[in-house]
């Protein structure tokens, strides 16, 4: 039995890509970001890739992040003086 936090880098992935690396604290937590280029659903997996104490994971199961159409509005203010 190993004892001890997990540390190292974890890639989050589509398949495609968009992916991102996040390092895993001491802490047992992390984080990375991904720009997705369109509102779609989209299939991510994660991977981790190992430390000194612990082995390297094969791919998560997937799980399913819908991104939505960004919802932008214009407003245009005008007043007329006579």
């Amino acid at each position: 039995m190993r004892l001890g936090f997990t540390t190292g880098s974890v890639t989050v992935t589509d398949g495609g890509s968009n992916s991102c690396t996040g390092t895993v604290s001491a802490g047992g937590t992390g984080s990375c970001t991904i720009a997705f280029p369109s509102a779609a659903s989209y299939s991510l997996t994660a991977t981790y890739a190992g430390d000194a104490n612990f082995n390297a994971s094969p791919a998560s199961s997937a799980v399913t992040q819908t991104v939505n159409k960004d919802r932008k509005s214009t407003r245009l203010n005008s007043s007329h003086r006579t």
